[in-house]
């Protein structure tokens, strides 16, 4: 080691950074989902506490709990899931037939990539002993499938507690970010990631 920096710069794509950020605020959304729904359910008459029962069934829900609160709060004293599940440092996959000019200057290096609809980023919810849970976009996803099919405005006559599983949900709102539901990473391709 000579001490030297080197710095990789990919251009044509979104920067890593911007797109865990992205992911992040996707996490924290639909895990904000549960206050709203909870209130949806008071307004109805039904027990809040429902949403919270639905929370402790569906185990998708419980790592969404523990990625957002951890990035809302930077750390978590308590788990939903137990595992503390905590997103992995985003990856960056770019097969070679995506990559145009590489520039190499004394202490960079610039990759140009062509077409970025050949990238993919590679982000792995894992526990926190290192044990890989899921896609993390997946596991966005099937939250949110989750709180469409078992929540809804109740059209049904209020109860002292809620019975959540027959009344599908049209949620107004979008994810922040366009998800890519991938759980298959490339069998070739140049993987990048970024510390």
């Amino acid at each position: 080691d000579n001490g030297e920096t080197h710095h990789y710069r990919i251009n044509g794509v979104k920067p890593i950074e911007e797109f865990q950020d992205e992911l992040l605020s996707a996490f924290i959304w639909a895990w904000s989902l549960k206050d709203y729904l909870k209130e949806i359910a008071k307004s109805n008459g039904f027990a809040a506490k429902g949403i919270e029962e639905i929370v402790n069934q569906e185990q998708c829900l419980q790592y969404l709990a523990d990625v957002a609160n951890k990035s809302k709060h930077g750390m978590l004293r308590d788990s939903r899931s137990g595992i503390y599940a905590e997103l992995k440092p985003v990856i960056l996959s770019v097969p070679q037939e995506a990559i145009g000019p590489i520039v190499f200057g004394a202490f960079d290096v610039t990759i140009n990539v062509e077409d970025p609809n050949l990238v993919e980023y590679i982000a792995v919810v894992q526990s926190q002993k290192g044990q890989e849970i899921g896609n993390a976009q997946n596991i966005i996803a099937d939250s949110v499938s989750v709180w469409e099919k078992k929540v809804s405005p109740m059209r049904s006559a209020p109860n002292k507690t809620m019975q959540p599983t027959h009344f599908p949900l049209r949620l107004p709102l979008r994810l922040p970010l366009r998800l890519r539901l991938r759980s298959k990473r490339p069998a070739d391709g140049w993987r990048y990631a970024y510390n």
